[in-house]
């Protein structure tokens, strides 16, 4: 989905961690991350639209190359695909296109992602901070 830089910790304290206790605390961010704009990008959509999605992303069976077939039928000429093959060392893979047809469900049903992301992550950011001497305590 996404990878937080070091950018993101700062203010955290994080340099206070040893870097064991850093990479831990980075992935229960990134993972919290996750799962917090997981839960605000879903909120609203239909049991039938959530399904849709759950397909894509565990790439059911026939479900993600008939969903592209109808919704992005010239895919392999799409900037977007041509970039995750590009980043799979020039090798596309199930994984490759499931990962672009879940980037382009969210795109099609969800235009706004990228903003819902970033407002998740900056309420993260400054929950971190307001809360760094329970974390450290």
């Amino acid at each position: 989905m996404f990878q937080l830089d070091d950018k993101f910790f700062e203010g955290i304290g994080i340099e206070r961690m040893s870097p064991e206790e850093a990479a831990v605390f980075k992935q229960h961010v990134q993972e919290e991350l996750e799962a917090r704009i997981g839960e605000r990008i879903m909120d609203g959509f239909s049991s039938e639209k959530l399904e849709e999605f759950e397909q894509i992303m565990d790439d059911a069976p026939g479900f993600v190359d008939n969903w592209l077939r109808l919704n992005v039928p010239d895919f392999r000429n799409d900037k977007t695909f041509a970039a995750l093959v590009q980043n799979n060392n020039g090798q596309e893979t199930r994984q490759v296109i499931s990962e672009f047809a879940s980037l382009k469900w969210l795109e099609i049903n969800r235009p706004d992602f990228n903003q819902i992301s970033m407002l998740v992550i900056k309420e993260m950011q400054d929950e971190l901070k307001a809360n760094i001497d329970k974390i450290f305590s």
